[in-house]
């Protein structure tokens, strides 16, 4: 072998060497990645975690504790300031008449509103007629504004020819006298006379005085704003937290750079 060759040879095996380290250094970084993906996350941190949120609230405990009664104190109070509801109910039922001898006439009119009877009387006693004469019939013994503030609802029971006359106002023996009187009215004083004489709505159940109220739910609306003022004054506490760190690290850096 001559001179000539001897180096050549030296050239290739020099070339060859930085593609050699280059592939076993991906190799080995590859590896390491590896093992980062399968190593388990170490608990260690996830307890100085727990320990770290501890301390903050344990901190700052005062800060939501006087959050929470706050926030306590606001919801009773506007809870205190809300008026009692109470709702009374009487129960009608559309049934037909017994008799054989009928009006022909009143049963022609019964087909032309394709004996929809319920849906019928539910018109009738939401219209304003019967509404304002029940309206008049209560205001000899409350006030007018107390009648006005009192909401009717009158909805149809599934499946039966009854319906179901909800009222609800601030006293309790007007939302009885109300719901009676508007069953009274449209049961005496129908403005179908036709459907009335074959179909005659009566009184099932009548209204009797309601004991307890059904609006507000002191004690939900109580909870619902406790657990609120909660949630706010910790995360006011992790706020107030975060911007002591914010404001030491900012003086640390401050008295480095001054240092230097």
């Amino acid at each position: 072998m001559t001179e000539d060759e001897i180096q050549e040879g030296q050239q290739d095996q020099t070339s060859e060497t930085p593609e050699t380290e280059e592939k076993d250094t991906h190799d080995t970084a590859q590896v390491s990645a590896s093992k980062q993906v399968n190593e388990p996350v170490s608990s260690g941190g996830v307890y100085q975690d727990l320990v770290s949120m501890l301390r903050i609230l344990l901190i700052n405990s005062w800060l939501i504790i006087l959050i929470t009664l706050i926030g306590g104190a606001i919801t009773y109070l506007y809870v205190e300031r809300q008026p009692s509801i109470y709702e009374a109910s009487v129960s009608l039922i559309a049934s037909p008449v017994s008799d054989g001898n009928l009006d022909g006439s009143a049963l022609r009119g019964i087909d032309a509103i394709n004996l929809n009877v319920v849906g019928t009387y539910i018109e009738v006693l939401r219209s304003r007629t019967i509404l304002r004469a029940a309206g008049e019939l209560v205001e000899e013994d409350y006030e007018a504004s107390l009648v006005d503030r009192a909401t009717i609802d009158i909805r149809p029971v599934n499946n039966s020819s009854v319906i179901v006359v909800n009222v609800q106002s601030e006293d309790n023996a007007l939302a009885r006298d109300m719901a009676n009187a508007v069953a009274a009215t449209v049961a005496e004083n129908s403005p179908v006379p036709a459907l009335a004489s074959t179909y005659p709505l009566q009184v099932l159940d009548a209204a009797v005085l309601p004991a307890t109220p059904v609006l507000p739910d002191r004690n939900t609306i109580l909870l619902l704003g406790v657990g609120a003022s909660l949630i706010l004054g910790v995360g006011l506490a992790f706020l107030l937290d975060a911007i002591v760190k914010s404001l030491r690290g900012r003086r640390a850096r401050r008295a480095n750079t001054a240092a230097a």
